[in-house]
């Protein structure tokens, strides 16, 4: 089960951006103490290093301590108007200002205080009027130099906000069809968060526990950034706490990043993602369904009085207070959750190219990370590069984990699989600029646009995709007159609010096939059939797209996850809309789902996912590493909780202190268990996905003679047999709700007690001298196990007094001798429970006939660490009797796979959301172990 020599790298979820490894140092100041302040006076001047130093300096620089940067600083002379005068001094706060004209609408807002730049400490300095240029070994020359290099980067952004609407109406125009397919609107918002717009919508439904509302926020968070962070090498962006550090090089006295502006630019490009990736989000918040039923139930029980005059009680001021205080934080999430997976990588290259966007130069980091050799090509002429990739391209999947100064050995980081991103962008630029007359700044603005826009798209949990998508929408104006809130004709994007953050952290999560059909899309829709009509074609741009191996989808999805328009939305209560919707698109010659012309798949290869596999028994790979090392374990839990993804571990059931470190799953530990996956084929598979999450696998079955009902798992590739509890349907090819070939359409959620998502991982038991498996809640039964025994389920608990002996619940009256405890017994992991923060792991690439440790062998023999990303983490509760039996039933896929993504069934369109529920998507592998005390 173990192989001693694999390490396991503790570099455990996302918390910002680590171009390079961490090392944890102290330094009082960057610079040695040679000089004070120069502060000036006059008309708030200040300079600022807006050119990277290594342009003068060239490749043979070499840095030493107290060396003169003053040539390297700008010839231009800014002028600092800080918003806020406070307690007589200035503070380097930014103001912000944003406007977009779209074809619908047209907005404009501004904001105080949407970024301010801090002292080493943290804290806001205070700046004398006008006196604002220092020499350059001031710490505070580095802040008035980040403060510019900021209000140039909002700058940019707002640019970015002002073009999409231009895009998005040119677009649609030269379409000739005007708003008639969802596809054709912008993702983002037409509007921002304005302060006319805070009211909150309360559509409770009291079946639901939880309901989804809209609240739109007065301000947006303020981004601090700390130009003269206590970090050695190293920079990042903290989304938990919306903040950017900006370290310095241990090995190089006097080289900070702030002074490289494309860094700088880099790390505020990961919080614009943010930004651009939660667009539709900032409104979303959950209530407590329940406390509300709670409340109006009281309400009507108490003969309350009728506030709002509908002739129904309402609950009390007291009541509603108490309810607004339930209210959770706001929901949001965030491109990459993994210390590797695609949606990171995808993050580090659009804030590679948002510095490019800015400074034009494509090269990143050449001074604050070519001394380590952190730096970054754009293009494959850099002279980095070897004449190999000078003669071709940067392609998925070769240049996975591609390292340009040490190409021989693969590193799985996601600034190196990133490159393959912005190598792709800058040349979409050249696209832009050779056949559509582009200018280059306007070419990168247009890309960078396109980018905001995927972003919105994917980030999206309203579940809705666009704003244009709401009851009021006319097909034929599209004119809307939507409700307060902007209520949903039909969900878009996403399976439904309620799951979008399951589905868009873990079961359909960004990587390169989805970024670039839902980004290839809008330059379908914008650039191809619009601003670039007759100049740039739907081949050009898929050779393009081909030639760095990005082809991976084979329609662009344009009916949005096979969503019938003409079915679909008739459920939605409209009869007239889908069809209006074809006919108006087939008037114009326009194909309701738009395919890629297979003839310009050539680097693109996709391959089956029946090529994954687990070692067979009598292979010498083992089947899968587990990683049970209680420092190491406890150090990746740590990880989770910085990156503001903590994992609730059941407190007396399961920790740290049991972990034994034998390799094996033992009673109470909390363990990694990493699949031993083997590519079959002769194609590398990239980007392979592990699903861990709770899934549709189980089904009722009632007893013909007996009438009893029992839970029993589904049959899936002829496991487990019949013989061995396990359920077939009656008729294969008819699905019916709750059968195994039907999957949950709202993730298990809903009313139909016969369709739920179930727990990975089942037990074996022995029954009549027959091997059966069944669930841990059977198997908790079986054994006469007390629930309150069981690991704390997050989705359910309730609290009550129970016999300690039967482990019954005591009736009100009758609790003398009793015990208060809470209660877990609908909990179906009682024994064996994912870490939610860790329900999937990501491989980056899986070469021919190898596993995942062979294809990141290193050239000199050298062990191999693998990413904490690779595991899922469980905890094994300590009532688990040694020698239970358990068999887990992970879901994978690849990135560049021929039969995960779309339907072969109709015409290769992409499965619904739902699907992604049950197995059709995906390989299912059945990894099954023996608890060892």
């Amino acid at each position: 089960m173990i192989n001693a020599t694999v390490l396991l790298l503790l570099i455990a979820l996302l918390a910002g951006c680590n171009p390079v490894e961490t090392e944890l140092s102290t330094s009082s100041s960057a610079f040695p103490s040679n000089g004070g302040s120069s502060g000036s006076s006059s008309n708030n001047r200040a300079y600022a290093i807006t050119t990277n130093p290594a342009v003068q300096l060239g490749s043979g620089r070499t840095p030493v301590a107290g060396m003169n940067l003053k040539p390297y600083i700008s010839s231009t002379v800014y002028t600092v108007d800080p918003s806020y005068y406070v307690d007589s001094v200035y503070r380097l706060y930014g103001d912000c200002s944003f406007s977009s004209s779209a074809a619908r609408t047209s907005t404009s807002q501004s904001y105080d205080d949407c970024f301010g730049v801090t002292k080493t400490d943290g804290s806001y300095r205070g700046y004398e009027a006008g006196g604002f240029y220092f020499d350059v070994y001031d710490d505070e020359f580095y802040e008035v130099n980040t403060f510019i290099l900021s209000n140039i980067s909002f700058s940019k952004y707002a640019s970015v906000i002002s073009r999409l609407g231009s895009i998005a109406s040119s677009g649609n125009n030269s379409e000739g069809v005007g708003f008639t397919f969802p596809p054709s609107y912008p993702a983002f918002p037409t509007f921002l968060r304005t302060e006319s717009q805070n009211s909150i919508s309360q559509s409770i439904n009291e079946d639901d526990e939880t309901v989804t509302v809209f609240e739109h926020s007065e301000t947006p968070q303020q981004l601090k950034i700390n130009p003269l962070c206590d970090y050695a090498n190293n920079g990042f962006y903290d989304p938990v706490n919306h903040r950017i550090c900006l370290g310095f090089l241990s090995s190089f006295q006097g080289v900070v990043l702030s002074q490289d502006p494309s860094i700088v630019y880099h790390e505020i490009g990961h919080a614009f993602i943010d930004s651009m990736y939660n667009s539709r989000n900032f409104a979303l918040k959950r209530y407590n369904g329940n406390l509300w039923v709670e409340m109006m139930n009281a309400a009507l029980d108490a003969d309350g009085e009728d506030l709002d005059g509908d002739g129904v009680p309402d609950p009390s001021n007291d009541q509603l207070a108490e309810y607004e205080s339930a209210k959770l934080t706001e929901i949001t999430t965030s491109l990459g959750s993994l210390a590797y997976d695609e949606a990171g990588a995808i993050n580090e290259a659009i804030a590679d190219y948002f510095a490019y966007s800015i400074t034009g130069r494509k090269h990143i980091g050449e001074w604050g990370l070519g001394f380590i050799k952190a730096d970054r090509p754009l293009t494959e002429s850099d002279d980095v590069h070897s004449n190999y990739v000078k003669s071709s391209q940067l392609s998925y999947p070769d240049y996975i984990n591609y390292n340009v100064y040490d190409p021989n050995n693969p590193t799985e980081a996601i600034h190196y699989t990133g490159q393959i991103a912005t190598h792709f962008f800058t040349a979409f630029d050249v696209m832009l600029t050779s056949y559509c007359s582009m200018s280059p700044d306007t070419a990168r603005l247009s890309t960078l646009s396109l980018i905001a826009d995927t972003l919105a798209n994917i980030g999206d949990l309203t579940a809705k995709g666009s704003d244009y998508n709401d009851d009021g929408y006319d097909p034929e104006t599209a004119i809307s007159s939507q409700d307060e809130m902007g209520q949903p004709l039909a969900y878009l994007n996403n399976l439904n609010p309620e799951n979008a953050v399951l589905f868009t952290l873990v079961v359909n999560p960004p990587n390169f096939r989805r970024f670039f059909q839902v980004f290839s899309r809008s330059v379908l829709h914008f650039i191809v059939n619009g601003s670039c009509k007759n100049s740039i074609t739907k081949d050009q741009y898929e050779q393009l797209l081909d030639s760095y191996g990005l082809l991976l989808f084979r329609t662009y999805n344009d009916n949005l996850n096979n969503l019938d328009m003409e079915f679909s939305l008739l459920e939605q209560g409209d009869t007239n809309l889908g069809g209006e919707m074809s006919t108006n698109r087939e008037n114009d010659g326009l194909e309701l789902l738009n395919k890629v012309n297979e003839i310009n798949r050539q680097k693109s290869i996709l391959i089956s996912k029946e090529q994954l596999s687990l070692p067979s028994i009598t292979d010498n790979r083992p089947q899968a590493y587990v990683f049970d090392n209680r420092s190491d374990i406890e150090k990746v839990m740590i990880g989770m909780t910085y990156a503001g993804q903590a994992a609730s571990i059941s407190s007396g059931i399961a920790g740290y202190e049991y972990n034994n470190g034998n390799g094996y799953v033992s009673p109470g530990e909390i363990v990694g268990i990493s699949l031993n996956l083997i590519n079959n084929s002769n194609t590398t598979a990239a980007g392979v996905h592990i699903l861990a999450n709770d899934w549709d696998h189980l089904k009722l079955v009632t007893d013909e003679e007996t009438e009893e009902v029992s839970v029993k798992p589904c049959q899936i590739n002829g496991w487990p047999l019949e013989s061995e509890n396990g359920a077939v349907d009656l008729d294969p090819s008819d699905p019916q709700p709750g059968d195994c070939n039907y999957a949950s359409r709202d993730n298990g959620k809903g009313e139909d007690p016969t369709d739920y998502a179930a727990p990975i991982c089942l037990i074996q038991v022995r029954d009549n001298n027959e091997t059966k498996w069944v669930t841990q809640e059977e198997y908790r039964d079986r054994n006469n196990h007390f629930p309150w025994n069981c690991l704390n389920n997050d989705s359910y608990f309730s609290s009550g007094y129970y016999d300690p002996e039967s482990g019954e619940e005591c009736p009100a009256e009758e609790t003398d001798g009793c015990i208060y405890q809470s209660s877990y017994s609908q909990n179906n992991e009682c024994y064996l429970r994912v870490l939610k923060p860790t329900q999937h792991a990501f491989f980056s690439n899986l070469k021919p006939q190898k596993t995942l440790l062979e294809s990141l062998a290193q050239s000199d023999g050298s062990e191999v660490a693998l990413n904490a990303s690779s595991a899922v983490f469980f905890e094994a509760s300590k009532y688990i009797p040694p020698g239970t039996t358990f068999m887990c039933r992970f879901r994978v896929r690849m990135n560049n796979c021929s039969d995960c993504f779309d339907d072969p069934d109709y015409e290769y369109d992409d499965y619904q959301d739902y699907e992604f529920n049950g197995h059709k998507p995906f390989k299912v592998i059945n990894y099954k172990f023996t608890v060892i005390d």
